[in-house]
């Protein structure tokens, strides 16, 4: 009597097709997760060019704004020339200074408002990177484990079949 008799043909083909039906799914599930991840890659690479473009449009309006400021003060200098009061006066001094302080203020809270809208966008950036790379993890283990363990009940159905001779 053959060894081999006990370990049924029929499990045998049972087996192999389980394992080729797990190795097409494998396949498959694999092309779908790599083309999800490109497109998370995708979405976050947007999300950074764009916090990039926020950010430097912030850049430009303060800069816009200091320009305003300096332009308004030299507009109320020669305002004031032009009345012939002193441009060196105190109160004249004050007033550019204020002038200047304001813009100051201003064009910093537009720096602030820019970089947090750029920091949300690179938050979500990151948080598509966490999502392909979280996926590809989660997909490898769960097929691996899948795999080898349609590879380990033909192995046990095998062993069994030779323990039971």
């Amino acid at each position: 009597m053959c060894v081999f008799e006990s370990y049924d043909v029929v499990t045998f083909i049972k087996d192999v097709v389980t394992s080729v039906v797990y190795t097409t799914e494998y396949q498959s599930t694999k092309a779908q997760i790599e083309y999800n991840n490109q497109l998370f890659e995708n979405e976050a690479k947007s999300l950074k060019k764009e916090a990039a473009e926020v950010r430097q449009e912030g850049i430009e309006e303060a800069r816009r704004k200091k320009l305003n400021a300096i332009l308004n003060i030299a507009e109320d200098k020669t305002d004031i020339a032009a009345s012939n009061l002193s441009v060196n006066s105190l109160t004249a001094l004050n007033l550019f200074d204020d002038e200047k302080l304001n813009a100051d203020i201003e064009a910093q809270n537009v720096l602030n408002s820019a970089d947090k809208k750029s920091n949300s966008y690179l938050e979500k950036s990151n948080e598509y990177y966490r999502k392909a790379q979280l996926s590809s993890y989660n997909f490898k283990n769960r097929y691996k484990q899948k795999y080898f363990n349609s590879l380990g009940s033909s192995f046990k159905s095998f062993a069994d079949s030779l323990i039971e001779v």
